[in-house]
């Protein structure tokens, strides 16, 4: 027979563990992990992608040792703002973000997003109306981009990557797809297809700005006005740029950031 005392202890126990799982995940305390390392994560689909290349270069930078976990957008965020990761880059500024994360300025790159058609049908999209009932191909995520900047009445089609969205497009699958521009006219030029596929005259997506974050209670919190002059220099100098060149110049993976 369980006596009271157990039972009690029981209680309390599992109390503890509700509430430990129903609290803000900002205020959770950071895992601990060995000195010196900085933790971060990527897209589980690129691994070794653009964003890595950032990371690791931020990391030399301040010259720290990395390790990168990979996740989901989402989960990413969660885990920046529950001290489980340190760093993230990919992040669009959101005054919200702020009550939870340092994000630092400037944006460490400024990225086009086009929609892109059969060249025979492109003159068919010159405004939103000309859009309802089409099937648009595009990579749904947390970035600040997606299906809201089509609105209501279009047929959505997630798909992530690029090759992807140009094979439909090419098999009469999809109607128009909505990818990042450089990455796109480079993988067009590659296949010889850039007269062949086409921007639309109808244009929704805004230039987006992404940004480095850090954890308030990240390790890297003390070293925020060095990794900020390494953000603000890596711009000014062209290094993002010339990294983001050399990635989409490279056979990894011209269709993705």
């Amino acid at each position: 027979m369980v006596n009271t005392d157990t039972k009690r202890r029981g209680f309390w126990l599992v109390f503890g563990i509700l509430l430990f799982v129903g609290m803000p995940s900002h205020a959770r305390q950071p895992v601990e992990r060995p000195s010196g390392v900085v933790v971060s994560s990527v897209s589980p689909e690129f691994p070794d992608g653009l964003h890595a290349r950032y990371l690791h270069f931020i990391a030399q930078q301040l010259d720290v040792e990395l390790e990168i976990i990979p996740m989901p957008f989402a989960r990413r965020l969660a885990s920046l703002q529950s001290n489980e990761i340190d760093m993230m880059v990919g992040l669009r500024y959101r005054a919200d973000l702020d009550e939870t994360l340092i994000v630092i300025q400037p944006g460490y790159e400024r990225v086009g997003m086009t929609v892109y058609a059969l060249a025979e049908q492109a003159q068919w999209y010159q405004k939103r109306q000309d859009l309802l009932g089409k099937r648009v191909a595009l990579t749904l995520t947390a970035h600040g981009y997606g299906a809201y900047n089509f609105g209501e009445g279009i047929k959505i089609i997630p798909v992530s990557r690029l090759q992807q969205k140009i094979d439909m497009l090419r098999l009469g699958r999809t109607d128009v797809f909505a990818h990042l521009t450089e990455a796109t006219e480079k993988a067009l030029l590659a296949r010889n297809l850039q007269e062949r596929i086409v921007a639309t005259g109808y244009q929704p997506i805004p230039v987006l700005s992404f940004h480095v974050a850090i954890g308030k209670q990240s390790v890297l919190v003390p070293r925020v006005d060095e990794l900020t002059a390494i953000v603000e220099k890596a711009v000014a100098d062209g290094t993002f740029a010339a990294l983001r060149d050399a990635h989409y110049g490279s056979e990894n993976d011209v269709a993705h950031p």
